[in-house]
């Protein structure tokens, strides 16, 4: 599978194979689609479509290419079972992607553009609270509190210290921005679910798996303290371009979860701002 996927890198970088100049055919067709003037949010869903549909095209390329050169060689041809689309999302999505990663997630920042507003008003409103406040309110179990991470320095006190709990946990989570890959995203967030277990773990000197009712207000804390600008547009990009074959799974589950999170921090500003709007008027 690696010397596949070399291969196939190597092939669509250049522009002498057929796969390169495929590649380039259709990212100047998108491009002219979604790019620029054409960057509307209500062309998204038919985006992120067109985008799948070529990882199906080159995987069927590449595979007619394949039998072709074995039959000039006399030798036998692969096996019709390789063939699947999966490879299309495991092995052509994420190669193709950094090329439209660009244009694509423009239109998933303008079509969400209202719901991330409001989640980073939410993540300001919550940034204020210092870690032991931010743990009540989000009535996280005080057993769970990792209360020897808050190292205090001079005349300071414990009610003070900000940004210094799960902090392993948040510094994983923010690598979400780094990746393109729908599928090392996921990674991602589950090594964040990971690193709040192995802190957990460590403050009850014992290991401890996390039920659902722990581990969201646990995630919802990091999350807070991560600061990911526009989540709403990276979790839809997840959602939409993951590999199939995990709905249902693991990752299908790690996912609601953060995004639950992410409604939830949009509803507590509607809250807030309701709550604010009501005194005014009184």
């Amino acid at each position: 599978m690696e010397s596949m996927q070399c291969y196939l890198e190597k092939a669509m970088k250049s522009s002498l194979h057929p796969l390169g100049k495929l590649l380039k055919a259709l990212l100047a067709a998108f491009q002219a689609t979604y790019s620029g003037t054409g960057a509307n949010k209500h062309l998204l869903t038919m985006a992120q479509e067109e985008v799948k549909h070529y990882a199906k095209k080159i995987w069927e390329f590449y595979w007619a290419l394949l039998q072709m050169a074995l039959e000039q060689k006399g030798l036998p041809l692969a096996k019709d079972t390789e063939k699947s689309d999966q490879n299309a999302y495991d092995v052509i999505l994420p190669l193709i992607l950094p090329r439209f990663y660009p244009d694509l997630f423009l239109l998933y920042m303008l079509y969400h553009e209202k719901e991330d507003d409001l989640y980073c008003q939410g993540i300001i409103d919550l940034s204020i609270f210092s870690d032991t406040k931010l743990l009540e309110l989000l009535e996280v179990q005080k057993h769970l509190w990792p209360l020897k991470d808050l190292t205090l320095t001079t005349n300071q006190r414990r009610s003070l210290v900000k940004d210094r709990c799960f902090l392993s946990a948040t510094e994983c989570l923010q690598k979400l921005m780094t990746t393109v890959d729908p599928q090392e995203k996921l990674e991602i967030l589950q090594k964040t679910c990971e690193e709040i277990e192995n802190t957990v773990s460590r403050v009850l000197e014992k290991e401890y798996k996390l039920p659902m009712d722990d581990l969201l207000p646990l995630l919802m804390y990091v999350v807070s303290r991560a600061k990911i600008q526009r989540l709403g547009a990276e979790i839809h990009l997840i959602r939409d371009l993951m590999d199939p074959a995990n709905e249902g799974g693991m990752y299908d589950f790690l996912l609601t979860a953060l995004e639950s999170c992410y409604e939830h921090i949009q509803k507590d500003r509607i809250h807030q701002r309701e709550s604010w709007l009501m005194s005014r008027d009184t």
